[in-house]
């Protein structure tokens, strides 16, 4: 809506413009836009009020090329301000018109830029990634050529924003500290640079830093004297605040920030309302807190609400919940399922596209640039210096008498420009040698590799030289980082540095492309045994422990290889075959080294098909829910009923699960996929009998994300199944990333009511350090150990045996898997197993199971006595 002040500005700028003459147009038409720029931050609603207005005005403007441009411009100011109002579907005409021109009337100019980067916030707001980040590149470009540090600062927080909808908080950090670094002297970019960080911090747990961030954008905007911004600060401290349990805080905030949100029409005073019902909620105040949401939600539509309602969404849930008003404590668990879904969506998408425009390089090149920069500077130092030595000899000539003084001055000028010449030289070779290694490393980096790989491709195509591409990926690396520290990672990098360049030929080229990637430059030779026993030598050495300061440490390496001309005569073709080798090498079990063969293409376009066939297959119907039985060891009743994914292909037939949930994972489905098993399972088992229980497996990257206790409440709300009759099992590989975050959402799910279980224990690392770090109540002992005491193997029975005794003295169920044969079933209750799970008792089938005749099983007790079973039948 716009204010009446500004349509009664448009309705007097249509009466006067007619009769206003060229210049007077011209300055209507910049106060127009200066209007529209200053309450762009503030009032988007009244910025587009101005732009139409402006646009309005350049229409009447006389000379041709100041009209195009102001038309142009007007065009900007209306696309910034529908962006900031989210309507980008009207927004992207306008920005695809405006760029056209733009590009036709004054290319490469500040306007250009500003347009690109509006162009880009649309396009990655509508998952274009690919195109965005073409557009801010092609910006930063243009700015640096402009030397326009402001501008260049923006689109490196434009790059921060991309990076969170990835939810990859850390480098959003690290975007907003380049910008910073850029441009640290405007107030409103340093206010977006704290806020950001603020909220980036929030979302990675590190409430304290967070608090402090928006404090500090905070002191930044009241020289501003800006309520709404004020009031939207003090709501995102009193955030924080409230998530440290500081109470009394956080409604001081409140109340700050009412007393300035209530002098402006932005609306803002709803988000404080809910942060209120937060703090009354967790005073025990349910009804006060009720009143106070409603007043955020007033009006709004809950199937439509935008992302900046998810945690009042939260807050409104546990309100109506604990009111006993299930049915609205429903609708707002329904619109925050909804809102965490679209941004796990826009989180997979953008992931998948910076992943494909390997962006990591990109950002490498801005700081190259930025060195580049540096480097001017020093040549332009140079050059000034040589300019005084010329003035001080032109001196000399007309001041003849003081001859001897002169030459004595300009023999000190002379070797003090040469020492600055040689100064000015060092820290050229620095910045050079700055720009094309790694930091850490020493080692080339990515930029400095592909022009590497360019010269190799090169000779190579001339028949001088033919060589082979190594792609090294440390194996467990990770580990290192979250048990020792980044600091004793970066020892580590270091040292299989040091090993690589130690074991390498003169010729051979070792670069650091990234993180836990490595690769080398072979020139050496293209014998595949001389190759083949290079990539054994490097594992191996890489093997060995390292000695860093927090102790010992050893990882592991796997390569994989490409010949140079005979799988690729491009960088990205030859490295897409190295790359399909390594992922080869990794699926045999890493450790060991690959060479690319066109089936290993071939399986990887298998792939991609089954990953968009996979897309669809929700849609189609083709994924179905089976169940499993597990029975008490002792009495064989069914105790429980494990959901299993399986996928009939309409052409392949059955795709085996262990295919297609590694794919489901790699191409972010997982999520989606996980929420409607979840769902099925428990509208399926409110048909069983109220004692059997639902266990459901969860992938690692369902528990790393944030909307997952979510979707288990939305899948008990929808079906109706008590939480106590729903086991969630993970496997040890949850921990190996993300660890406390994994250990809070644990938690989380635990505090729902429902079950966790631990299962194929004993198979991950450091096995009986997990069983504290969550409240387990089962662990399921993988069928590997059952085998193994099975086949005789003593140590087999010990790890059995260890297990059920830490499983009982923990107050635990243990369920042996994979039992398909009565002798396992013997063996396994004489280890004292609780339960049992496999084919002896049925087979994985839909939920329409038959009854079982089980009649001819008897239970073994731990004292040799059995007893005839009585037939079971699942009804």
């Amino acid at each position: 809506m716009r204010t009446p002040l500004v349509i009664f500005s448009v309705l007097l700028t249509a009466l006067v413009a007619g009769g206003a003459p060229a210049a007077a147009q011209q300055d209507m038409f910049d106060q127009r836009t200066d209007a529209a720029r200053a309450q762009m931050m503030e009032q988007p609603e009244t910025a587009l009020a101005y732009a139409h207005e402006a646009e309005g005005l350049a229409a009447r403007i006389d000379d041709p090329d100041a009209r195009e441009t102001a038309i142009i411009t007007s065009l900007w100011l209306q696309v910034e301000a529908l962006s900031r109002l989210n309507r980008h579907e009207d927004a992207a005409p306008l920005v695809a018109d405006a760029t056209a021109r733009i590009e036709r009337h004054a290319p490469n100019s500040r306007l250009h830029g500003g347009l690109l980067k509006a162009r880009a916030s649309i396009k990655s707001t509508n998952g274009e990634v690919h195109d965005a980040l073409a557009d801010l590149h092609t910006a930063h470009d243009i700015y640096r050529e402009l030397d326009a540090p402001r501008d260049q600062a923006i689109v490196l927080q434009n790059l921060g924003m991309i990076y969170w909808r990835a939810r990859d908080y850390a480098r959003v950090l690290n975007y907003y500290d380049q910008a910073n670094e850029t441009y640290p002297d405007d107030p409103v970019l340093t206010y977006a640079g704290h806020n950001n960080r603020g909220n980036a911090y929030k979302e990675m747990g590190n409430f304290a830093a967070a608090e402090a961030a928006y404090e500090a954008a905070l002191t930044t905007v009241l020289p501003l004297d800006s309520p709404t911004l004020e009031a939207r600060l003090l709501t995102n401290i009193a955030s924080a605040q409230f998530l440290q349990g500081k109470l009394e805080e956080a409604e001081a905030s409140i109340e700050r920030g009412m007393a300035r949100g209530n002098k402006t029409d932005g609306g803002w005073e709803r988000f404080l309302w809910g942060m209120k019902a937060k703090v009354a909620l967790a005073r025990n105040r349910p009804e006060t807190a009720r009143a106070l949401i409603e007043r955020t939600f007033e009006g709004e539509n809950l199937a439509t609400t935008s992302s900046i309602f998810r945690d009042f969404h939260d807050a409104a849930r546990k309100v109506y919940a604990r009111l006993g008003d299930h049915e609205r404590a429903y609708q707002h668990l329904m619109a925050l399922g909804r809102l965490e879904q679209e941004a796990m969506e826009a989180a997979s998408s953008t992931n998948a596209a910076l992943l494909g425009a390997k962006f990591d390089a990109a950002n490498q090149e801005l700081r190259i640039t930025k060195l580049e920069a540096d480097q001017l500077r020093n040549d332009r130092e140079l050059q000034n210096s040589q300019n005084r030595i010329q003035l001080m000899t032109i001196g000399g000539v007309i001041a003849a008498a003081a001859a001897l003084m002169i030459l004595s001055a300009l023999s000190y000028a002379f070797l003090t420009v040469r020492r600055s010449h040689k100064e000015v030289s060092d820290a050229n070779d620095m910045l050079t040698h700055a720009a094309q290694h790694d930091a850490l490393t020493g080692l080339p980096n990515r930029p400095s590799f592909r022009k590497r790989m360019r010269a190799a491709l090169d000779a190579a195509a001339r028949g001088e030289h033919a060589g082979a591409l190594f792609l090294i990926d440390l194996d467990r690396f990770k580990e290192i980082n979250d048990t020792l520290g980044h600091a004793s990672g970066d020892l580590l990098l270091c040292g299989v540095a040091q090993r690589l360049g130690a074991r390498l030929s003169d010729g051979d080229e070792p670069c650091r492309l990234g993180g836990d990637e490595f690769a080398v430059v072979i020139r050496s030779t293209t014998d595949r045994t001389e190759l083949a026993d290079l990539a054994d030598r490097l594992i191996a050495d890489i093997c060995q422990p390292f000695d860093l300061e927090e102790g010992r440490a050893s990882v592991g390496a796997t390569i994989g290889i490409a010949l140079t001309g005979e799988d690729g005569m491009t960088i990205d073709g030859l490295s897409r075959s190295a790359d399909l080798a390594l992922y080869a090498a990794k699926e045999e079990g890493r450790g060991r080294h690959l060479f690319y063969t066109p089936e290993m293409r071939a399986a990887a376009d298998d792939r991609r098909r089954l990953e968009n066939d996979l897309k669809e297959a929700l849609g189609r119907g083709e994924l179905s829910v089976v169940y499993q039985p597990i029975v008490n060891s002792q009495t064989i009743e069914i105790e429980a009923y494990e959901a299993l994914l399986r996928w009939t292909h309409p052409e392949r037939g059955v795709i085996a699960p262990e295919t297609f949930i590694a794919i489901a994972e790699d191409a972010g489905l997982i999520n989606r996929i996980g929420s409607w098993v979840l769902r099925t399972a428990c509208e399926t088992a409110t048909t069983w009998p109220e004692h059997v229980k639902l266990a459901v497996n969860l992938s690692a990257l369902q528990v790393q994300s944030d909307s997952l206790a979510s979707t288990v409440l939305s899948a008990l709300s929808a079906s109706g199944l008590p939480p106590q009759r729903l086991e969630l099992e993970v496997t040890e590989s949850v921990f190996l990333r993300h660890g406390n975050k994994t250990k809070e959402m644990l938690a989380r799910l635990r505090s729902i009511g429902v079950e966790l279980a631990l299962d194929d224990f004993g198979t991950g690392y450091s096995s009986l350090g997990y069983l504290h770090r969550a409240e387990f109540s089962k662990i399921k002992i993988d069928r590997s150990f059952v085998r193994a005491a099975m086949d005789g193997w003593d140590e087999g029975v010990a790890v059995i045996e260890a297990i059920v005794q830490l499983a009982n003295g923990l107050g635990m169920v243990t369920t042996a898997e994979g039992i398909e044969t009565e002798e396992e079933r013997q063996n396994m209750v004489r280890l004292g197993c609780s339960q049992l799970q496999g084919y002896l008792f049925g087979r994985p089938e839909p939920q329409e199971l038959p009854d079982r005749d089980l009649a001819d099983v008897t239970p073994i007790r731990p004292d040799g006595s059995g007893k005839p079973i009585r037939k079971i039948a699942f009804r």
